[in-house]
């Protein structure tokens, strides 16, 4: 069924101990969602719920374990006259944008600088959302007569000084604080073109090289540009190495340039040697 598209809610039974917290899950319970018929296909977006207790009622109220008796327990949550609340944790949700902004803030100049530097005048350019893909865009506002075709609000004003330039957005509700668009409306808008260049970042990058970002609509926006591009090129620091993110896509190893500002840690040696003759460097040192 996930083959055919189907969509899955899946839910597994948290196990606690004490009605506070939950257990890890084991890994089998998901391990048939990273078939290798798959990986490709299907995107794994967690979230967490918290169940808040009524108002004067124990924190562990809607928690049932241990020896409980279930019949009890079900009487009992029914039988309240106000119920409590049902919120979605953020635990799962990137930096704020412009804290991004200025993390590692001359490391993403250079990385910029490199970028712009492959990308000719008259060129068409998709730019995707994110802080060093917005480094790029200011890096290009020496080049003249570009299409760039993006849902990065920040990126296309930076670049909508230049008169010889074309700007195209797609429409739909602007998200904030990150000033970019996303969902469907997002995808089939960018199916609509074709560029000679991508240019995007991402949330992480997992050891295998997975390309990781914290929501499924950013790894889809992410595989449409790439589909439609001639050249795509992938602008990060060293600090998204082994950062974590819940939504995966593709492999570092399908992208044609990476621009890096330094080598990670040596946990990404086997990595960083496969990507050798597409890695630009943008502080002193060679690839490993």
């Amino acid at each position: 069924r996930l083959l055919a598209d189907h969509k899955l809610l899946f839910f597994p039974e948290g196990t606690s101990t004490d009605g506070l917290r939950v257990l890890p899950f084991k890994p089998t319970l998901f391990q048939s969602l990273f078939g290798p018929d798959l990986r490709h296909k299907l995107y794994v977006q967690p979230v967490t719920l918290v169940y808040r207790a009524p108002m004067g009622q124990d924190a562990r109220f809607y928690g049932w374990w241990g020896d409980m008796e279930f019949a009890t327990h079900f009487i009992k949550t029914l039988s309240v006259w106000r119920h409590g609340r049902v919120e979605l944790s953020p635990r799962q949700s990137n930096t704020p944008f412009d804290q991004r902004l200025s993390t590692n803030l001359a490391e993403k100049r250079n990385i910029g600088e490199a970028a712009a530097e492959l990308i000719p005048d008259g060129a068409t350019v998709f730019i995707s959302i994110g802080s060093t893909p917005l480094s790029v865009a200011r890096a290009l506002r020496r080049r003249k007569g570009l299409t760039v075709i993006t849902n990065n609000l920040s990126a296309a004003l930076a670049l909508s000084d230049e008169m010889t330039n074309r700007i195209i957005l797609p429409g739909g509700e602007l998200r904030l604080p990150d000033r970019d668009i996303l969902g469907e409306d997002v995808l089939a808008f960018f199916s609509r073109y074709r560029a000679e260049f991508c240019i995007f970042g991402v949330a992480g990058i997992a050891e295998d090289g997975s390309l990781l970002e914290f929501h499924a609509a950013e790894v889809r926006a992410r595989e449409q540009i790439m589909a439609n591009s001639q050249r795509s090129i992938l602008v990060i620091d060293h600090s998204k190495f082994g950062r974590l993110a819940p939504a995966a896509g593709e492999n570092i190893a399908d992208v044609d340039t990476v621009i890096l500002d330094r080598l990670p840690n040596e946990n990404y040696a086997r990595l960083i040697e496969s990507l050798r003759d597409k890695l630009i460097l943008t502080d002193s040192g060679n690839p490993v």
